[in-house]
């Protein structure tokens, strides 16, 4: 996943925590492949949406990837760990800002 992707990516999980949508996720201009790997990485976060329907997002955008979140992160070349700290320093300025 580019640095370019996991920007854009960051910068949607945000507004989908704001207001969950699934159709959204298959709409979203980004990589089927990099969209499932975040999908199934924010499925397995406790602060984010439905478990349930992040992995059926996974499911459509990638078929068979529910359940295979460490492949799909080689396929990906996904850091979890980079995304988490990404993803919870946006939350905590968007906190800020509201």
């Amino acid at each position: 996943m580019t640095r370019d992707a996991e920007s854009k990516l960051l910068d949607f999980c945000l507004r989908q925590k704001a207001q969950f949508g699934p159709s959204a996720w298959l709409d979203f201009p980004a990589s089927s492949d990099d969209k499932a790997t975040v999908a199934l990485y924010l499925a397995n976060t406790s602060c984010f949406g439905d478990r349930g329907q992040l992995q059926d997002v996974a499911e459509c955008l990638h078929r068979g990837s529910a359940g295979h979140f460490s492949e799909m992160a080689r396929l990906t070349n996904f850091d979890p760990s980079r995304f988490r700290g990404l993803l919870r320093a946006r939350l905590a300025h968007e906190q800020r800002v509201s």
